[in-house]
């Protein structure tokens, strides 16, 4: 994004398959692009998936365009979506993060509740099983825990609460959980667990690769 001084301006490029640019067609640009729409008056953060992309306002609401095949957009369809759209189900509640996955994506409000959709095979939604999702759900096992930071892997997911703790959940064959597994009985995780240090030391921010 950039910041034009009252607004900020959001830009794409790259492969325009499934409309994840947002300009309405599936054409590929090879030089950054102005994405200009109502809908993102007033973006603040912009996070991408595999092939779909969300922001969020300046007003705590959810915008989102690209691939939707596993539900990752929230709309309710699996429809792709190749301009940007609010996220309507999201309506009473005020986001102040999003993270994306290469199929699903997480949200985290204002009030630290943290709410995920689009493909569960891998338990990355949270919900203690492995069905996806076409609109957001709220992980009620996090209801206490106040989160403030939220990040994606590719197919797993991770929080971060305001006293400074980690909670993962999702694809962990490779013991990207950090949850203390031998690595050899390392495995997915459908519901968030607390990621633990040798010392009483407090995490300040959380990110995940692939």
């Amino acid at each position: 994004m950039e910041d034009s001084g009252a607004r900020a301006c959001l830009w794409t490029w790259g492969w325009g398959e499934f409309g994840r640019l947002g300009h309405g067609d599936t054409v590929s640009q090879l030089e950054p692009k102005s994405l200009a729409h109502e809908a993102l008056n007033g973006a603040i953060f912009v996070a991408c998936g595999g092939h779909h992309t969300v922001a969020v306002t300046e007003d705590g609401e959810v915008v989102s365009w690209g691939w939707g095949s596993e539900g990752q957009l929230g709309s309710g369809n699996a429809f792709d979506q190749t301009v940007p759209a609010v996220v309507k189900a999201l309506s009473s509640h005020r986001v102040c993060g999003v993270a994306c996955g290469y199929y699903h994506t997480a949200v985290v409000t204002d009030v630290g509740l943290v709410m995920c959709w689009g493909k569960g095979n891998s338990g990355q939604l949270g919900q203690g099983d492995w069905t996806s999702s076409l609109l957001p759900r709220t992980i009620s096992t996090l209801y206490n825990e106040k989160i403030r930071q939220i990040a994606c892997g590719m197919a797993h997911t991770i929080a971060l609460s305001m006293n400074g703790e980690i909670y993962s959940w999702g694809a962990g064959a490779d013991g990207q959980l950090g949850i203390g597994k031998q690595l050899d009985e390392a495995t997915d995780v459908a519901t968030p667990q607390k990621v633990k240090l040798e010392e009483e030391e407090k995490f300040e921010f959380v990110a995940f690769g692939c």
